[in-house]
C-alpha cells in the first residue's frame, strides 16, 4: 500500500502529503495528522537514495532549452566582455604610442613645395 490516509496508524518512515508536498517524518509508529480526507505518500530511505539521483541525472536531460539558453546568453556575455577588453586595450595602447607614433602629417599641405612665391609676372 503506497497512499495512507490521515488519522491511519502507520510504521515509521518518511510520509509527503499530496498536493502540499508536506513532508512528515516518524520516527516511531504512529497516527499521520490531518483528516482521513488527507492523503499521504510513503517513501523509504532505499527508494531516497535511488530517485534523487535519478532525477539529478534526468533533469538535464528533460529540459534542453533551459541548457541551451544559458548557453546562448553566456557566448552573449563572454563576446561582449571581449569586446570591451579589446576596446580597453586598444584605447590603451593608442595613449601609450599616440604621442610617439604619429608626428603630425596633414596631407593636405604640401611640405616638398617650399614657400607659396609670388609670381612676378602677375598672374
Amino acid at each position: 500500500m503506497f497512499v495512507y490516509k490521515g488519522g491511519q496508524q502507520v510504521k515509521k518512515g518518511l510520509y509527503i502529503q499530496v498536493g502540499k508536498f508536506e513532508k512528515i517524518a516518524l520516527r516511531e509508529g504512529g497516527a499521520l495528522p490531518g483528516s482521513p480526507g488527507k492523503a499521504y505518500f510513503r517513501f523509504s530511505e532505499t527508494c531516497l537514495l535511488v530517485l534523487l539521483p535519478a532525477i539529478a541525472i534526468a533533469i538535464p536531460m528533460v529540459l534542453p532549452l533551459q541548457t541551451g539558453y544559458m548557453v546562448a546568453i553566456f557566448s552573449v556575455a563572454l563576446a561582449l566582455s571581449l569586446c570591451v577588453a579589446g576596446y580597453a586595450c586598444w584605447m590603451l595602447i593608442g595613449k601609450i604610442l599616440g604621442r610617439s607614433a604619429t608626428f603630425g602629417y596633414r596631407p593636405t599641405t604640401s611640405y616638398l613645395a617650399g614657400n607659396k612665391r609670388k609670381n612676378k609676372r602677375g598672374r
